[in-house]
């Protein structure tokens, strides 16, 4: 029904039509007379019958100026040839568009109209063009589908990508949804399914939390306030691709860190957002109030509430705002410092270990045992660092005490331990310490050796500094302390200066430092200076031995040399060169880079978002290249390679050889050997005989796209919304085609439909195989979309057909024109139909 309102006009083009075997009309050569339609009281029903080829109708309401509503009832719209077979049938539109003109605006209106058979009302409207329309399902179970067509994709950039669209509730009916991209943004009422590339269910299901999103980043809040619309399409071009924050928004917090706002909407969550979508972002407010720390910090309140965040604000509110209570009076830093486990499970997650006491540690009869006095007085470097601040005490002690195994209190003091005889040279300069004492030099000898400095100190108190010479040999210069509380600098002499609590030394010829918690290459410590209890930094390269370095907290800079070497980044954004031999670089936290270089090498990123590649250009080796958790990007090179993305988005390049390349969760993107240039030729000479599965990809869990690049691949998706990309002929042959296993396509029954009031999710997991990169016409300037065909043979260039033989499925394209197949992909799945929905054209 098209309820059209008289004075405005109306235009409705139908261009395109679903055809009765599968096929689409959307090239027309005649353009059959306009009906006119005029207004008036009442309704008018239209059935229009088209003979011969499909033909564009186009129906035109004309503005009459006279304000009376008439409405239009599409039943049929149908076409059979010579021998009486449907050609295609238009039936079951319920459109409702008042007001303006509504013509063409140069493109399509509707892409497609596919009505189910028989009149029952049960529309599908297709989707995915420039501007913003209404569409109103009224009765029946409809269906709004946006496809992955070309025409969708968007400049940015300076280059062109595909965006998915958001779908986001307009109200709390569950009536009313939006389906927003960056370039348009429609309207749909009473639509009972939604198709997002693939993907079927019910509007509620997929509907994006636009204010939770607005709530996690203060910037959109502040531009948008609570506008749902312009915040979903922010995040369906911007916001997923910057990897923005999705996360909740903490009411409580606010609302107690606000008690203005809390004495006006009481504790009520959904009153706490919108005042801050609508005011507190531009007024600058924040959710600073933790609940649980206002019950750990008033065991009153906690014994008479228990672990109720709720319970603890509404105390807030009516008592303790005015009483002067506050919620940072426990010690959440000396509670993690009490207990190992509690660190290896929070590390230094204040809030955390709050939310621990009030829950799970106060009925385990956990306590606050860290003395933070005793801790300094064991260490007098983190003293001195720390100023004598309990809190950092234990924030040290969290993050580098617990791991070094330093002293939790001062030991009991021992006789001093006898000092070996220095060398003659030595002594006699250093046989007068006391007030003023001269400094002590140390000379070593042609070999090994292992030389500490004096540990004197002169008249005043002050630690007597040091000259020492290793000479030849790999001589050891030990350090009373950890490493981290000396700062290491060059002179003007190139000579190494040590400073830290046993005085200034100067350094020549030492290769090693050795320190209480650990030996270090001087090679790896040269040109820095000043490093921090939070690490150092370091960077240069190791010896051409096998070498174990290892960074400190901040961004290191590390190259391994020659040798099978093990380099450790620990926290900060590392970058870790492993060059020649069989290495092991482990980054850490931190958003590190990674190069393995030549040899077998083992890589893994650790925390934070990294960038691991296993070799340089033109070197060779089997690497394993292990991303762990963030979003990483894995490049192999050339050999045979492991890759595993871990948790988060990753991208995985394997590179030239066989690899196996394995997403893990999150929506990864798998390639395995890549040409830059989709028009590449790539010669095989009949004497080439082709691995099976050049490249085993594994997407994992999330929704990942899997690009099996030259050679036979195989292909599982795993979990989730895959996409499988072909991208040019020679990636999938016929003889060697890529394999698929674990396909989950968007199987929508129809005649399921009939009749349900409601349908909350149609079909599989919405698994795709894009070969739209692919040129279907060859010898053509563009590059041609292809024409499903189902299981029909070749009649023209630009068909994609598949053929089914028990548990295997071939799909076949023909590019030139000859009928037979130029390209071959084998999914290994028995019993399903392909249909166009389950590609990428």
């Amino acid at each position: 029904m098209a309820r059209l309102v008289a004075g405005q006009g109306f235009a409705l083009d139908l261009d395109e039509a679903r055809l009765a075997n599968g096929f689409v009309a959307d090239a027309f050569t005649t353009v059959p007379a306009i009906s006119a339609i005029s207004a008036g009281a009442g309704s008018l029903t239209v059935t229009r019958q088209v003979a011969g080829r499909a033909h564009a109708t186009l129906l035109d309401y004309a503005a009459s100026g006279s304000g009376a509503t008439a409405s239009v009832r599409f039943t049929g719209l149908t076409d059979r040839d010579a021998a009486g077979l449907l050609r295609y049938r238009i039936e079951g539109l319920d459109v409702a568009l008042t007001g303006g003109t509504l013509d063409r605006l140069g493109a399509r209106i509707f892409q497609q109209i596919d009505g189910f058979a028989g009149a029952d009302a049960n529309d599908s409207l297709y989707l995915g063009v420039p501007g913003g329309r209404s569409f109103d399902g009224g009765g029946g179970i409809d269906r709004a589908i946006y496809t992955a067509d070309p025409r969708r994709y968007a400049l940015q950039g300076g280059a062109y990508r595909a965006e998915t669209p958001v779908v986001v509730a307009l109200d709390g009916s569950g009536r009313r949804y939006a389906v927003v991209s960056s370039r348009s943004a429609d309207t749909l009422t009473d639509v009972e399914l939604v198709t997002v590339d693939g993907l079927t269910a019910a509007p509620a299901a997929l509907a994006f939390d636009a204010r939770n999103y607005l709530a996690a980043n203060r910037d959109l809040a502040v531009a948008f306030g609570d506008n749902v619309v312009a915040a979903a399409a922010h995040y369906s071009w911007h916001g997923r691709n910057e990897g923005r924050s999705l996360g909740g928004f903490d009411a409580l917090g606010y609302l107690g860190a606000n008690p203005d706002v809390l004495r006006a909407v009481g504790v009520d969550a959904a009153a706490a957002l919108q005042h801050y979508l609508g005011h507190g972002a531009r007024e600058g407010r924040t959710a600073g109030f933790d609940p649980y720390g206002y019950l750990a910090s008033n065991p009153d309140v906690l014994a008479a509430y228990g672990a109720d965040p709720a319970g603890a604000l509404t105390h807030y509110a009516q008592y303790g705002l005015r009483e002067g209570r506050t919620a940072s009076g426990f010690d959440a830093l000396g509670y993690l410092a009490s207990y190992s486990d509690l660190i290896a499970a929070f590390g230094a997650d204040s809030r955390g270990a709050t939310r621990h006491y009030v829950t799970h540690g106060r009925q385990e009869g956990r306590a606050v045992t860290f003395d933070a006095a005793a801790y300094l007085a064991a260490n007098p470097d983190v003293a001195a660092a720390t100023a004598g601040n309990a809190s950092a005490a234990a924030a040290h002690y969290i993050a580098y005490g617990l791991r070094e195994g330093r002293a939790l209190r001062p030991a009991a003091r021992a006789a001093a331990a006898p000092v070996a005889d220095l060398p003659p040279q030595a002594a006699a300069m250093g046989a007068a310490l006391g007030a003023g004492a001269a400094a002590v030099v140390l000379t070593g000898t042609a070999g090994n050796d292992t030389l500490s400095g004096s540990a004197a100190f002169d008249a005043l108190g002050n630690p007597v500094s040091d000259a020492v010479d290793g000479l030849g040999g790999i001589d050891s210069f030990v350090l009373t302390g950890v490493l981290a509380s000396y700062s290491l600098a060059i002179d003007a002499n190139g000579i190494l200066v040590v400073s830290g609590p046993d005085g200034t030394d100067t350094l020549t010829g030492i290769e090693l430092l050795q320190a209480t918690d650990g030996i270090y290459p001087v090679g790896s410590l040269v040109g820095f200076s000043q490093p921090s209890l939070t690490g150092l930094t370091v960077s240069a390269s190791a010896s051409s031995g096998d070498d174990y370095l290892v960074g400190g907290v901040q961004g290191d800079a590390i190259g391994g040399g020659a040798g099978n070497d093990t380099i450790a980044g620990l926290g900060g954004s590392d970058t870790l060169f492993g060059n020649a031999g069989n290495d092991v670089l482990l980054g850490g936290d931190g958003a590190d880079q990674l190069e393995g270089g030549a040899g077998n090498d083992l890589l893994f990123g650790g925390a934070g978002d990294d960038l691991l590649r296993g070799d340089i250009i033109d070197v060779t080796g089997n690497d394993t290249l292990l991303g762990e958790d963030g979003n990483d990007w894995l490049d192999a090179g050339a050999g045979n390679d492991w890759l595993d993305g871990g948790v988060g988005n990753d991208t995985l390049y394997g590179g030239v050889g066989g690899d196996v390349l394995r997403g893990g969760g999150g929506d990864d993107i798998l390639f395995g050997d890549v040409y830059s240039d989709r028009n590449r030729e790539i010669s095989v000479n009949a004497a080439d005989t082709v691995t099976i599965y050049e490249d085993v990809l594994l997407g994992g869990s999330g929704n990942d796209t899997l690009v099996g690049g030259y050679g036979a691949d195989l292909m599982d998706g795993g979990a989730g919304v895959d996409v499988f990309s072909i991208r040019n002929l020679t990636e999938s042959t016929l003889a060697a085609p890529d394999v698929i296993i674990n396909f989950n396509g968007p199987v929508v029954a129809a005649e399921a439909l009939k009749g349900l009031a409601s349908y909350a999710t149609v079909g599989a997991e919405g698994d795709r195989i894009d070969v739209s990169e692919i040129d279907a016409i060859a010898g053509t300037t563009d590059n041609d979309g292809f024409t499903f065909v189902g299981t029909a043979g070749f009649s023209a260039a630009g068909q994609l057909r598949y053929q089914a033989s028990g548990a295997v499925t071939l799909i076949e394209g023909d590019v030139n024109g000859d009928g037979a197949a130029d390209f071959r992909i084998q999914v290994n799945i028995a019993n399903y139909s392909f249909s166009a929905f389950d590609f990428v054209l």
